[in-house]
């Protein structure tokens, strides 16, 4: 899945602006079909945090800084569920929590792009062994290697995804690098790279969600860069939402990418590309394709920003006790562009959820 020349110099613009109305890209949402091979690679592997609060009997939560990925491997009952208990949030302790659902999720979701992750110095030596990573000496040597192996993600099953990136390693002589890609056991497709420490440190400071440790996480701290692809238009159409969210976004020259500041050092990314999934069957697709983010914003008034997304809003019915509880602070959006669908959970920085420190 190659990328255009125009696409990998957008890709490179990490800037720390903070004027975007959007504070923060906070989590993405991948289902799962194995909590214990999750948290292996969440936590153990990546160094992640499981969130006492939001890890309940049908999802773990993991935290990276003020990011988490939420990791949901049931669909649980209207009533919603219980949260796990604080006192062991080992594998163990989490693999054993009753699990009261509808339904478990059969198949992983795939996010139809590559995320990029922050890490801080001296972490990536403690990630890259295995047959499921590469490492490269560029950021955008990761990309290129990251993008071929989503590709044959697509094309077969994690497998060929994993030989995709052994093929890459074999041909490299470097032994080292500063980013490096890695598969999670489910096929999703992540690039890892080296922030410095005035980059680490600056993210530290952002804030915290509970069950973080008191010492700075020796590895991952953070979402970097969320790339998705999208069909061909939805890029340059997608950024009417963007700028009626009061966002800063930039188009590339051929109006075929869309760069949105999401945070300091923290970039959401949408490429037009004929091959992308069809977002509008996600909700009928056996949950097959990822589809939710988490975005913090600026505004405090949530009719005001119900009206500044407009036809996009969604009314979700998947989450009609979180909803209930959150209405105050949080509205969702859908229809992002007219061949984009992507659900936005838009929050303001009041929520009480929020990680970030205002």
């Amino acid at each position: 899945m190659s990328r255009a020349g125009g696409v990998g110099k957008a890709m490179r613009r990490s800037a720390p602006t903070t004027t975007s109305n959007i504070r923060l890209l906070e989590h993405v949402n991948l289902n799962v079909p194995d909590r214990r091979k999750a948290y292996e690679f969440y936590v153990n592997r990546l160094g992640g945090a499981v969130h006492p609060n939001g890890t309940l009997q049908s999802q773990l939560h993991v935290n990276f800084g003020v990011c988490q990925f939420h990791l949901p491997f049931a669909k649980p009952v209207d009533s919603g569920a219980c949260a796990v208990p604080a006192t062991d949030l080992s594998v163990e302790g989490v693999d054993a929590v009753p699990v009261v659902v509808d339904e478990f999720y059969g198949a992983a979701q795939l996010w139809d792009g590559i995320i990029e992750l922050w890490v801080a110095q001296g972490g990536l030596s403690k990630i890259e062994e295995g047959e499921d990573v590469c490492v490269c000496a560029s950021e955008d040597e990761a990309r290129r290697v990251a993008w071929r192996a989503l590709e044959a993600r697509k094309r077969g099953d994690v497998e060929a995804a994993r030989a995709c990136l052994s093929d890459e390693a074999r041909d490299k002589t470097s032994l080292g690098g500063e980013s490096l890609v890695i598969l999670c056991p489910f096929g999703n497709v992540f690039v890892l790279r080296s922030a410095s420490e005035h980059v680490a440190e600056e993210l530290r400071e952002l804030g915290t969600h509970p069950g973080n440790p008191d010492t700075p996480q020796s590895r991952v701290i953070g979402i970097a860069h969320v790339h998705i692809i999208a069909k061909p238009g939805s890029a340059k159409e997608a950024r009417a939402f963007y700028d009626a969210l009061g966002a800063t976004a930039t188009l590339s020259s051929e109006d075929r990418s869309l760069d949105v500041v999401t945070g300091k050092y923290q970039i959401f990314s949408i490429h037009d590309d004929e091959r992308a999934v069809d977002h509008d069957a996600c909700e009928t697709n056996a949950r097959a394709w990822a589809y939710h983010v988490c975005m913090y914003v600026n505004d405090e008034d949530i009719d005001a920003l119900r009206a500044k997304i407009g036809s996009a809003y969604h009314n979700s019915v998947r989450f009609k006790v979180l909803d209930s509880l959150c209405a105050p602070f949080q509205v969702r959006a859908r229809a992002i562009a007219p061949r984009f669908y992507l659900e936005h959970e838009i929050r303001t920085l009041q929520a009480p959820m929020c990680p970030l420190n205002v």
